[in-house]
Order: structure tokens, then C-alpha cells, then sequence
């Protein structure tokens, strides 16, 4: 860079002065005058300003009153003039006196100029001492626009020639920061040194600022103060040339994060050690590394763990607590082995026991625990007397199976239809036929070879005479059979219900609508039985309910009276008589007139419930049909009367279970 010494308050007053005397000068040029030179150690001479030869030659005794020399160049003196053209070679003049506008901004080259001014102050800091100017030839630096930092060479400078003739202030440029370059209107330049920030070149000063033209006052900077980019693995270093240089280091480092150690320099940068792991052993907390502080942090937390029981499941946190679960169960199901769980190793052990268990089997009783396991005791006992059926126990229940008709059940007996008796040619028409054979179930068929189908039915030989013929039987078996709403199966219905290999149940003879009889047997499971006459032996009982009608509304005495039997006149039995569709009076000498009378349907007893005789027969005295409530076997007030069993006490039975039943047989 080209650098200019910039000029005092005073030297600028003077330089303007300067100016203003050059214009005077081009003035008297044009008139053809001639001007005094000046000169500061001997009488001034006589300066003609402008370029007589025309090529810029000096033809006077002075320097070009315009010309400039390179800034640092001193005047020899007593040099010849030169006689080229002006091309900012060192200019010499005739006179011992420098030229009257050479600027120095530099140390003069040789011994110090009498008289001249180096950097504006005197060069040897007095005033001239009046010796001899120095002969030394000038020799100049050629800057091209950079901090001269090598010694002075001894070319001339070209580069550093101020430009002429310029037009604007670009033409001006000296590439100095430091100085405002301006074009005067003439066409030459001046140059002012300006303040500001600038570069000495050296990357490694900081601070440089423009003084007197001249960028200076730079300080060197350490390199950590220059170059220092606050990373521990790096090693910075400045160059003036290119700056900050930055090298990889090795070594610690700390990476930020307080929860990793051992962190160390790699490739320029921190490179994290291993994790800090944070485990307090306890299940119910939640742990982690706090990276601002490095220390561990617990949290409670909801979740499942172990209370080191094996023998408990399910255990949970409460708080930083494990609390047990439940026992583990190691039942086996076997209620002839003792379970424990071992706490050592969490295994069941079921071990045998002794005492009294069950099997399972219902036909067993007295079951005991043996080498872990029930076994059955006594097999429950089942005989049902009939020597036509195989008899067993399933579940509890004791069942007879009917062996196969022809089967011999006795001397001269065979089995048919599960029933013991001596084999004949055809079916008789009534049990009554077959008096002398013995109670059984028999095959009957009541019209020969008319419509009317053989069935079979139980024949009852041992009461009354024998030779009486089962119609039905009406059991508190829980089945509604014999209902207000099935009242026809006491009529002319053919229907079969039931079955004869069971006569504890509800069981109904297509033989009650169509055997001729006339006479009518009820026994009670108790014992208690009751015989009746109720008609001339043409027609069945069940064409005998229809006929009857109803309800019908009795009086006291006017039913069919007991011909034979045990029954007897007690309780809330009103008298010992049997009534077929009696109506109910509710205590009043007619008939009931309410909304819900329990009337009934087919065979009953007059019996005084709660409000005086043929009080509530369905309820009381019937077998089973109630017209209150259509769809019960007996109704609900009191459980099923079983004919007359309620009314005289002796349904001793569990109810439901069909221990108490009634049966009825004609002939």
C-alpha cells in the first residue's frame, strides 16, 4: 500500500497557500511571466512553472513546480538537471535546494538533509545548520500498495507515482486507507490523511487505527487471545499470514453432561464417556442420571415386583415398598392330599392325608381317604321288588330296568312288560279277570277284538279282594299333570301319561275313559284307603266326571258314600264321602260367587279349609286341578292335598319328592 505522510494543521494552511500560488503561476504563464523560486538555505532563484520543452523535461534551473518525487525520496542537490521527460524517476535540480513540492514521508535514505524535513520535523531535530546538502543518490521503496517490511531497494518507484491529469477521484486512488484521495479542478490530486480502524497486514495485531496517513498502533495478540476458540481439544496458533490455525489435541475434556466419565479428546472434539448407570436395586423406583449434577435420581413408581416369597403372586410397589400378593394356591383338587407351597423354591407339595372323602359317586356311601386318594364305600342298595327289572344306582338314583317280556321270574312265571305272571293265551279285559295271578303289571284289553288298543296297567290283587284295575296316580312329584287346564285327562281323553314301571309318579291310563267299572278304590301312600260305588259297571269313571258336570254345588250328604276302607272323619275332613266336581263355598250355604273360586275338577273330598265345609276344594281335597290357578297341580297356598292327605295329616313326605301320591283303581 502506498502510504502519505499526512500534512499538519499549519503544513496544509501552507499547502493551500501553495495552491492558490500555483494558480497565480499558471496565470503569469499565460502572460509569459516569470516567478521567484524559494529556497531555505540560499536566495531564492528565479522558477519558470510549466514544461518549456514541451516533453516534461525540466529546462529551468528548479524542479517541476509540479512535480513529485517518491516520498521518502531526498533531494541530492548537486545533481545535473535531468533532461528526460518527467517519469517519476528522482527528480535533481541545479539548485543546492530541494524541489519546492517534494513531499518526504519516509526516513531520509543516507545522512539527513540539511534543511529538509523528514515525516514533517526537521531531520536532525534543529533548525539547518547551513552545511552542504547530502550527495547521495536517492533510492526509493516500491510499496505497490503494501507495508514496506523489507530494507529500502535501490530501483526507482514507479508504482508509487501520483497520478496526473485526473478527472475524478478515483484517478486519485492511493490504496491508503488512511488518506481521502480528491481530484481538484485543475486535474491534480490531493491527499488528506483521514482517522479509522484499519490493517497493518498481520493477522496476529489487533487494534491498528489510521495516524498522520499511516495505519499503526497495531498490538500483537497471544495466541490464545487471537486465535483462542474456547475448545480444550484443540490447539490454536497464529500466523501473521494466514491467521489462526487450529491443531487437534488429546486429552480430558468434559463434554457437559455430568452423567458420563472418562470423557476425552478426539479428532478436535470431546468425545462422551461411558454412561453413568444409576440402580438402587429396588423394583418400585425408577432410576436416572441427573446430567446437570451427575448424581442419581429415584422415583416412585407403580409396577409389579417380588417380595422375595415365591409362595406369593401378584406382588405390587406401594410407595418404595414391594407388598406381598395373594398365596400362591397349590390345590390339587384332591381332598385326600394336604398342599403346601415350599417358600424356599415356590413348588407345591401335596401330600396324603387321611379322613373321611367322597368319591364322587353318589351311589356310594362311607367314602375314606387311602394313599391319597377317596375310595368308595358301601354300594348303596337298590330293589324294587319286581323281579321283572334289573335294578342299579346312577348318580344317587336307583333305577329298574324292565327285563324282556318272556323273561321267568318264578315257578311257572314269566315277565312281560316288566310284570311277573303266568303266561296267557290272550289279554283278560279287566285285573279283575286275572284275581288268583298276583299283583303286576298285565296287558289288558278291555273290547277284545274291537278298536279299543291293549294297554298295560298295574293290577292290584291284595286289597279289598283284589282284581282292581290302575287308572292313575296323582304323585307331589313337582309335575303339574293334573291340571285345570288339562282337566280332560279325568275325562274321555285317550292320552297315556307316565309310566307304569313307576307308581310313585303321575301316571294316567288311557283305561280311566274306557273300562266298564263300578266301583273305585283310592289308596294314600300312607296306607289309607277309601272304596266307593258310583255306577252300575257299564260305563268308566271318566264318562261319569263328564256326565257330572259343574262345578257342582253340594250340600252336606250328597256325595258317594264309602263303601269300605280305613279312611277316617278327622281333621279338617268334613265327612268321609267323594264328590266329583264340587264347586266352592267359601263358607256360605250356596255356592261362591268371587272372582277366584278354587273349585276343581274330577274326584274330591269335602273339606273345610279355613271358612267352613266345600271351603276351597281345589286347595284341599282334590287331585289336582285348581280354577284359580289353571296351570298348578294343586295350587300354591299350601302345597298339593293329594286328595284327602292334607285334610286328614298324613302327606308326611318331603313335598316335591313324590313320597306322597295317591292311587286310583276301578273294577
Amino acid at each position: 500500500m502506498v502510504e502519505h505522510t499526512p500534512m499538519a494543521a499549519a503544513d496544509q494552511s501552507r499547502h493551500r497557500g501553495g495552491l492558490r500560488l500555483w494558480w497565480v503561476a499558471v496565470a503569469l504563464l499565460a502572460s509569459g511571466a516569470t516567478l521567484p523560486a524559494c529556497r531555505d538555505e540560499a536566495p531564492a532563484a528565479t522558477l519558470t512553472v510549466g514544461d518549456p520543452a514541451g516533453n516534461g523535461a525540466d529546462g529551468q534551473l528548479a524542479a517541476d513546480a509540479i512535480e513529485r518525487t517518491d516520498r521518502q525520496g531526498s533531494d541530492n542537490g548537486a545533481a545535473p538537471e535531468d533532461t528526460s521527460p518527467d517519469t517519476a524517476q528522482p527528480g535533481t535540480d541545479a539548485e543546492p535546494a530541494a524541489d519546492a513540492a517534494e513531499w518526504d514521508d519516509g526516513p531520509a535514505d543516507g545522512p539527513a538533509e540539511d534543511g529538509q524535513t523528514q515525516d514533517g520535523v526537521p531531520a536532525d531535530g534543529s533548525p539547518d545548520d547551513g552545511g552542504p546538502d547530502d550527495t547521495t543518490a536517492e533510492v526509493v521503496q516500491t510499496d505497490a500498495g503494501q507495508v514496506d517490511t523489507q530494507p529500502f531497494d535501490t530501483a526507482p518507484d514507479t508504482a508509487d507515482v501520483p497520478p496526473s491529469g485526473c478527472k475524478t477521484d478515483a484517478d486519485c486512488n492511493d490504496n491508503n486507507v488512511c488518506t481521502a484521495d480528491t481530484c481538484l479542478v485543475s486535474g491534480s490530486c490531493t491527499w488528506l490523511a483521514t482517522p479509522g480502524p484499519c490493517s497493518d497486514g498481520n493477522a496476529c495485531t489487533l487494534g491498528e487505527k489510521c495516524q498522520a496517513g499511516k495505519c499503526s498502533g497495531g498490538v500483537a495478540q497471544d495466541d490464545q487471545t487471537a486465535c483462542g476458540d474456547g475448545n480444550v481439544c484443540t490447539v490454536e496458533t497464529c500466523d501473521a499470514a494466514s491467521g489462526c490455525v487450529s491443531v487437534a489435541a488429546a486429552g480430558p475434556c468434559s463434554d457437559g453432561n455430568g452423567c458420563t466419565a472418562g470423557d476425552t479428546c478426539a479428532n478436535g472434539a470431546c468425545v462422551a464417556g461411558p454412561l453413568t448407570v444409576c440402580d438402587d436395586a429396588n423394583p418400585c423406583t425408577s432410576d436416572s442420571c441427573d446430567p446437570s449434577s451427575g448424581g442419581c435420581v429415584s422415583q416412585v413408581q407403580v409396577a409389579t415386583c417380588s417380595d422375595g416369597n415365591p409362595c406369593t403372586i401378584g406382588d405390587v410397589c406401594q410407595g418404595v415398598a414391594c407388598l406381598p400378593g395373594p398365596a400362591k394356591s397349590c390345590d390339587d383338587g384332591n381332598l385326600c392330599t394336604g398342599d403346601a407351597c415350599n417358600p424356599q423354591t415356590g413348588a407345591c407339595a401335596n401330600s396324603p392325608t387321611s379322613g373321611v372323602c367322597d368319591d364322587g359317586d353318589a351311589c356310594t356311601t362311607g367314602d375314606v381317604c387311602a394313599s391319597g386318594n377317596c375310595k368308595g364305600g358301601t354300594v348303596k342298595l337298590c330293589d324294587d321288588g319286581n323281579p321283572c327289572t334289573a335294578d342299579s344306582c346312577k348318580g344317587g338314583v336307583c333305577l329298574a330296568t324292565v327285563l324282556a317280556d318272556g323273561s321267568t321270574c318264578g315257578a311257572q312265571m314269566v315277565c312281560k312288560a316288566g310284570s311277573c305272571s303266568a303266561p296267557v293265551a290272550t289279554a283278560a279285559a279287566s285285573c279283575q279277570a286275572l284275581k288268583g295271578v298276583g299283583s303286576g303289571v298285565q296287558t289288558l284289553d278291555v273290547d277284545g277284538a274291537g278298536p279299543v288298543a291293549p294297554v298295560q296297567t298295574y293290577c292290584e290283587m291284595s286289597l279289598s279282594g283284589g282284581g282292581w284295575t290302575l287308572l292313575a296316580v296323582v304323585s307331589d312329584d313337582s309335575v303339574s299333570t293334573f291340571t285345570m287346564n288339562t282337566k280332560d285327562l279325568w275325562g274321555n281323553s285317550s292320552a297315556q301319561v307316565g309310566s307304569v314301571a313307576a307308581l310313585n309318579k303321575d301316571f294316567r291310563s288311557p283305561l280311566l275313559a274306557t273300562l266298564p267299572a263300578k266301583e273305585v278304590l283310592f289308596q294314600h301312600s300312607s296306607g289309607v284307603w277309601a272304596q266307593y260305588t258310583f255306577g252300575d259297571g257299564k260305563s268308566s269313571l271318566g264318562a261319569a266326571v263328564v256326565k257330572a258336570g259343574g262345578p257342582v254345588c253340594y250340600g252336606m250328604g250328597k256325595g258317594l258314600a264309602m263303601t269300605a276302607g280305613t279312611l277316617p272323619k278327622v281333621g279338617k275332613l268334613c265327612e268321609t264321602m267323594l264328590y266329583l266336581n264340587p264347586a266352592d263355598h267359601d263358607g256360605y250355604q250356596v255356592c261362591s260367587m268371587d272372582d277366584t273360586p278354587e273349585h276343581t275338577w274330577g274326584p274330591a273330598w269335602n273339606v273345610n279349609r279355613e271358612a267352613g265345609c266345600f271351603d276351597d276344594p281345589g286347595w284341599a281335597g282334590s287331585l289336582g286341578p285348581v280354577a284359580s290357578e289353571p296351570t298348578v297341580e294343586g295350587g300354591t297356598v299350601q302345597g298339593h292335598p293329594v286328595g284327602f292327605g292334607w285334610a286328614i295329616g298324613v302327606n308326611t313326605g318331603v313335598a316335591g319328592s313324590a313320597a306322597n301320591w295317591m292311587r286310583l283303581y276301578a273294577r
